[in-house]
């Protein structure tokens, strides 16, 4: 008889964002393709928001670390919902969900809403419960998957909304850390049941809606005693970080603004004076 080796599924975080995100303070080095590979990750998908640049650089050192990269973007719409694109070879506009679907699936990508049903952050409540309801049926047409599991959504019911609904249409469903800061990074993710680290494989599996997203956060790594503890402590310092991920790039903004404008007309009078 022959022996048939086993599939291991790859564990890969569909969502992370480095610097190239305003909020976000992981920077693209090998410390990081290194700290990706600590974490027990297989790969990640590069997400920043509406923004590609950090792609290929990412790619190649997460490649040296024998890791998957896949390439993709969270854009915005109008209506304050974000689409993650996966498997896209450039830059999608931010834009109403109609075009950048339409962006996506031209790259041959494929599109997924993030976190759907957070109450804080953009979210996708108005077409399932609101104003925009009536265009439901033709955007859920449209789109591959829901994010079922995001590690940042700590609205009552988000994920588990989120997981019901794609579970009755029968949608592809990810789950991904959503990491800001480098502590973050693999506290979640998305078994993918692939041979290969082979890009093309890997979008195979997700066409075959053939991935397997957690549903809670891993965070064993957090020195205290039980998961609710460990949760509410790690939930605070994720706020707290990205706050100041937040205020801080405008902050240096604004003084090298500062620094860039000429003196006024009394300063350089009483400088010669």
């Amino acid at each position: 008889m022959h022996s048939i080796r086993a599939r291991v599924p790859m564990k890969v975080d569909l969502h992370f964002h480095t610097v190239l995100s305003k909020d976000s303070a992981i920077p693209v080095n090998p410390a990081t393709a290194k700290a990706i590979k600590k974490h027990g990750l297989d790969g990640i998908a590069i997400t920043d928001h509406d923004a590609f640049g950090n792609v290929a650089r990412l790619s190649r050192l997460l490649a040296a670390e024998g890791l998957v990269a896949i390439p993709g973007e969270e854009v915005r719409t109008p209506g304050k919902g974000e689409i993650l694109c996966y498997f896209i070879q450039e830059h999608v506009k931010p834009g109403p969900w109609e075009d950048v679907i339409d962006a996506v699936k031209a790259q041959g990508g494929i599109a997924v809403l993030a976190h759907p049903f957070d109450y804080i952050r953009g979210n996708w409540m108005a077409y399932f419960a609101g104003k925009h309801r009536d265009q439901l049926p033709a955007l859920l047409r449209r789109v591959d998957g829901l994010e079922t599991f995001n590690a940042r959504n700590y609205s009552p019911g988000g994920n588990p909304w989120a997981r019901a609904r794609a579970r009755e249409r029968r949608m592809l469903a990810t789950a991904g850390s959503d990491a800001h800061n480098a502590f973050e990074i693999g506290c979640t993710y998305t078994e993918i049941p692939c041979d290969s680290t082979s890009i093309d494989d890997f979008h195979d599996c997700f066409a075959r809606k053939a991935i397997i997203p957690q549903d809670r956060e891993n965070l064993d790594t957090v020195p205290l005693p039980g998961y609710k503890t460990r949760r509410i402590t790690f939930g605070a310092g994720k706020k707290l970080l990205s706050g100041l991920n937040s205020a801080i790039p405008p902050f240096k903004r604004w003084q090298a603004a500062l620094h860039s404008l000429a003196p006024a007309p009394d300063d350089v009078a009483r400088s010669h004076g």
